[in-house]
């Protein structure tokens, strides 16, 4: 994988960048974020919160989590594009959601779980 990459909303009013690997890639199947992604699962990246670089200004929304913990998610507040979600479980890690990225290939899931960002 990439030791770098960037990304963002469909309009590009929000970017951001990562240099270093995922802390993980994977699949969450869980209630909420199938909900929160129109999907049948939210395909995510993990990364150091700290390290990925923001440019804009995202919304976030938060909602109950199927594990009780609170789910926060980042949407360009223009174009509506879900851009990344987080946990009140581990605010360290935040989650890139795949289908943002600059270059599609670069994730290769690894994890399949219910509860990625809970």
């Amino acid at each position: 994988m990439s030791d770098s990459f960037t990304g963002g909303c469909q309009c590009g009013a929000e970017r951001y960048e990562f240099c270093g690997e995922p802390l993980f890639c994977g699949n969450c199947h869980c209630r909420d974020c199938q909900r929160a992604s129109d999907g049948a699962y939210f395909p995510a990246l993990g990364v150091p919160a700290d390290a990925l670089k923001i440019t804009g200004e995202p919304k976030y929304y938060e909602s109950a989590a199927d594990s009780g913990s609170v789910a926060i998610r980042g949407f360009c507040p223009n174009c509506g594009a879900r851009l990344f979600a987080k946990s009140s479980v581990n605010p360290t890690v935040i989650e890139i959601y795949a289908g943002s990225l600059d270059d599609p290939s670069i994730p290769n899931p690894r994890l399949a779980s219910r509860l990625l960002i809970a």
